[in-house]
């Protein structure tokens, strides 16, 4: 009976470790908590705060950029190719907006991109909303390289984007205002450092929009900024 509890009980402890290395082993990168907050693009619109998870990384085979994630289906070290999907928020407005509330956006699409010279990496998204939110669509270009300097990673991004008609209506026209389709640009650095399993990272994520976009009655500023920061467990 004591051998059979034994066996038993290794057993479990086994069965056990297995389970954690297949939940824990896949992931790689910077899981972390962050707190952020946002400027809104709209007029007398407070400055946001929020806590939130923020994943630099991968869970097997997706990869994982904050809010977007991919899976690449191809890739021979020059070129690539995904499927991605998206989380839009930074356009999102509350309930308590005056201008009534504009839902965050769950957004998929595909992504491909090339590997430049000196580690500069080129890509273009396409999205579409499948959250019923905007039910509109994006195309995303992005230029953007990481460093590093010891433990020290840093990001840097730029971007342009073109959305359309749909998106940029639903978040930024009124009952007497409309916004065609429109372009906006992106600036983004993510700086990371690392002691040991542990990582410090802070941010910042500028959108400036077109002409169309900051002519609307309920917009009173050109750009959308957000700042971040928190720490996590480095795998």
């Amino acid at each position: 009976m004591k051998s059979l509890l034994l066996f038993l009980s290794l057993s479990s402890l086994l069965f056990a470790d297995t389970i954690v290395n297949t939940l824990v082993n896949p992931a790689q990168g910077l899981w972390a908590i962050g707190a952020k907050v946002k400027a809104p693009v709209y007029k007398d619109a407070p400055l946001e705060y929020s806590v939130a998870p923020y994943i630099f990384g991968s869970y097997g085979i997706v990869n994982i950029e904050a809010n977007r994630a991919d899976i690449t289906l191809y890739g021979n070290g020059y070129v690539f190719a995904s499927i991605i999907g998206q989380y839009r928020s930074q356009e999102s407005r509350p309930n308590t907006s005056p201008y009534g509330k504009r839902k965050a956006a769950i957004e998929l699409g595909a992504q491909a991109g090339v590997i430049l010279p000196f580690d500069f990496v080129l890509r273009a998204a396409y999205l579409f909303d499948v959250s019923n939110a905007h039910k509109g669509s994006e195309l995303d270009v992005q230029l953007f390289r990481h460093d590093s300097w010891g433990d020290l990673f840093l990001l840097s991004t730029v971007g342009i984007q073109h959305q359309s008609s749909a998106l940029s209506n639903y978040y930024y026209a009124t009952d007497t205002y409309a916004v065609p389709a429109t372009f906006s640009a992106e600036l983004e650095f993510i700086a990371t450092y690392t002691i040991g399993y542990v990582g410090l990272f802070i941010g910042s994520r500028n959108y400036f929009y077109s002409e169309r976009v900051r002519e609307s009655p309920i917009v009173g500023r050109g750009y959308n900024l957000t700042l971040f920061s928190g720490v996590g467990y480095q795998f």
